[in-house]
């Protein structure tokens, strides 16, 4: 299309990914994945959707249990099921880069078992659980602790 002053082509805007993840957070309109255009639909990758969300804190648990079943589920279903999941509002969560530290195998197991996902995500939970300071840090140990690991052990884990 012309604009009749400039006459540069106005390019119509497709929705991105992040389009995508506000929508799933705010609007939460039943219809839209099927209202979405073909290019559109191929921005809507559920694996980068999934790993943004799962920088939230408050709903981790909920995107690890999902992330299980993600690669088997249509599209459209998971879009479903995330304007479900996941509560209504707009929220910054920033995202967690990989730790250029290598972590301790002992405790990136526990969070693969406590999760039940991958070592990737599980390292990315390790970096969430750095990102909140003390407080995570605490939680961490309490973790590893429920698998029978000794104070001392732990300790050991975090020096290595």
């Amino acid at each position: 299309m012309k604009s009749k002053k400039t006459g540069i082509k106005e390019k119509s805007k497709t929705r991105g990914l992040f389009d995508h993840i506000n929508h799933i957070r705010e609007s939460k309109n039943v219809d839209y994945y099927q209202n979405l255009t073909d290019e559109e639909k191929k921005s809507f990758n559920k694996y980068m959707i999934l790993r943004f969300l799962s920088m939230d804190k408050s709903i981790i648990e909920e995107m690890a249990f999902i992330s299980k079943y993600f690669q088997v589920l249509p599209e459209e279903q998971f879009y479903q099921l995330m304007r479900e999941v996941v509560p209504r509002g707009r929220k910054f969560c920033k995202y967690i880069k990989p730790s250029k530290s290598p972590i301790n195998n002992t405790i990136l197991e526990c969070l693969c078992k406590k999760y039940e996902v991958g070592e990737k995500d599980a390292s990315d939970y390790y970096s969430i659980y750095l990102s909140m300071g003390e407080k995570g840090l605490q939680e961490l140990v309490e973790l590893i602790g429920g698998f029978g690991y000794s104070e001392k052990e732990i300790k050991k884990f975090f020096k290595e």
